[in-house]
């Protein structure tokens, strides 16, 4: 169930995602967000990053029938690797994208608990994300290896081309 666990899980709507669920019988999706046949876009990537999805997909749970919200196109996710404090949203509680240790359920919907994105971190992380998503262990990389700098700056998204075209 992923995002719709957290968002619009009730709608009369969503029957056919709860049914697909429930029966694990794949749904006939018709595609929304679509990036071109020669890139590939990598959610776990981003999700790693605690980046929240408004970032890319908009205000979902605000919208009665969900839309592109924006382009998609190599220009955009070039704008946003390159200046992505300005860009991005960090996890919010209704993500379901969250880092650090693992809280009560509780503490988690708590308004005024900070998320700290990985991002912003260097060294060993616990990323946990709920409720879905599963938990994972990841190392931040270093910005040097074995005295050879990084090519990915902590958090700076990628800009060489076979990170989207592979």
């Amino acid at each position: 169930m992923n995002c719709h666990t957290a968002v619009k899980g009730e709608s009369p709507r969503l029957k056919v995602v709860r049914d697909s669920y429930e029966s694990g019988q794949p749904i006939e999706w018709a595609r929304i967000h679509k990036v071109p046949d020669y890139a590939h876009f990598n959610h776990s990537r981003h999700i790693r990053a605690q980046i929240d999805c408004k970032s890319c997909h908009g205000p979902i749970e605000e919208m009665g029938v969900v839309s592109q919200f924006k382009p998609l196109t190599m220009g955009w996710c070039l704008d946003c690797h390159r200046n992505p404090e300005a860009l991005i949203i960090g996890a919010r509680p209704i993500s379901g994208v969250f880092t650090g240790k693992l809280h009560a359920v509780k503490d988690l919907l708590d308004s005024s608990y900070i998320f700290t994105p990985i991002a912003a971190q260097v060294g060993k992380s616990t990323p946990i994300t709920v409720p879905q998503f599963g938990s994972y262990d990841s190392d931040i990389p270093p910005l040097t290896v074995a005295g050879i700098p990084h090519p990915k700056k902590a958090g700076i998204g990628p800009e060489n081309c076979s990170s989207c075209h592979y």
